[in-house]
């Protein structure tokens, strides 16, 4: 009879509760130790997100998660394994995930949780959290394996990251639109207040906060709920992701002392009609996310038509000469020379003050 090695043994029994799964996930689970390493810290986050109604903060750290809901949901966790990551599904919510194994160190013996993130940007990451599991660790970390496969299908929870770093809006919008808009338990038309106005401007090399920096004036209607974004708001670029039913989804964050208002969430589509010249959007009124299905059944409906503000773009159209507010560095000239300019303060028009280290005047 063949002997079996003690480390081939314990490597056996670790193995065991994984058998019964499904193929596809027993032969490609790529788990390693803790703490994060590497991309892995991508997930380093304190985040506010509203899970199952309720304000919930959520600290990843390398070693541990903190998970705060009201008085009677809160964990803190001790990371044990990163069990898979980056798995490739049909149902992709990103393709940067974890699936991490933690061991709840608030009671005694040995209780384990998991929770599955999705990094959607640096300032947003979707995360399941499972229930807790009264077993030994390899038991446990198959369980983990099973909610994660049990739960593709699942809404993952919307978190907003407390630090914010700035993301370009031009991915979300990018122009001035008229638009009107209409909450889901108003019976009252859209409310289609002709100082309704969305604008994202970017000027171009700039690196200052138009970059990441939306402005919405909400105008009045007659009947209509007064809501929080009442007047001309200023709403920082979070994020954006999409899924493969064609939805396209954003985070917005905005100067507002409510936690519970202070993030948004919306979703268009890539199908709309391209002819057309309207956009549509659904946006939540709060950070609750899960009310997020498509832009007709959203909490908020906005129709969005593209337009000109009259005081910055139209002086654009005419013939001139805008060049970046910083033009330094190395540009390519089809000539045997490359020249160098350098801008020091960046001018806005071109003045012919600009000399290239060739010689050549702008």
């Amino acid at each position: 009879m063949p002997i079996i090695s003690s480390s081939l043994l314990s490597n056996l029994i670790l193995l065991l509760p994984l058998i019964g799964l499904p193929a596809t996930y027993a032969q490609t689970i790529n788990s390693t130790n803790c703490p994060f390493r590497g991309d892995d810290r991508r997930y380093i986050m304190s985040m506010f997100a509203i899970d199952g109604g309720q304000n919930t903060e959520v600290v990843v750290s390398d070693t541990g998660l903190a998970y705060r809901q009201g008085d009677f949901g809160n964990r803190n966790g001790r990371c044990i394994e990163i069990v898979d990551r980056n798995r490739a599904e049909v149902e992709q919510k990103s393709k940067w995930n974890l699936l991490v194994l933690y061991r709840n160190v608030t009671t005694s013996g040995e209780i384990y949780f998991c929770m599955k993130f999705y990094w959607q940007s640096v300032n947003v990451i979707q995360y399941q959290l499972s229930g807790f599991y009264s077993t030994n660790q390899a038991d446990a970390k198959a369980k983990c394996v099973l909610f994660e496969m049990n739960n593709r299908y699942s809404f993952a929870v919307v978190g907003f990251s407390r630090n914010y770093q700035s993301y370009n809006c031009k991915t979300i919008f990018e122009g001035v639109y008229w638009f009107t808009y209409q909450l889901k338990d108003s019976s009252r038309t859209p409310c289609d207040a002709l100082n309704n106005e969305i604008k994202a401007c970017q000027r171009a090399g700039s690196q200052e906060r138009d970059n990441w920096i939306t402005k919405i004036t909400w105008g009045l209607c007659p009947g209509l709920a007064e809501m929080k974004d009442q007047g001309t708001q200023n709403y920082y670029c979070y994020g954006m992701w999409t899924d493969n039913n064609n939805n396209v989804y954003a985070a917005v964050g905005m100067d507002q002392g409510d936690i519970k208002f202070k993030y948004r969430c919306l979703v268009t589509r890539k199908d709309q009609n391209e002819r057309s010249i309207l956009y549509r959007w659904g946006m939540t009124v709060d950070a609750d996310c899960s009310t997020l299905n498509s832009p007709d059944t959203s909490p908020m409906k906005l129709v969005l038509r593209p337009t000109l503000d009259s005081a910055e773009q139209v002086p654009q159209l005419k013939p001139g000469c805008n060049l970046p507010k910083n033009f330094t560095g190395v540009w390519f000239f089809p000539l045997s020379t490359r020249p160098t300019f350098t801008s020091t303060p960046p001018p806005s028009r071109c003045a012919g003050s600009w000399t290239s280290t060739s010689g050549r005047r702008c």
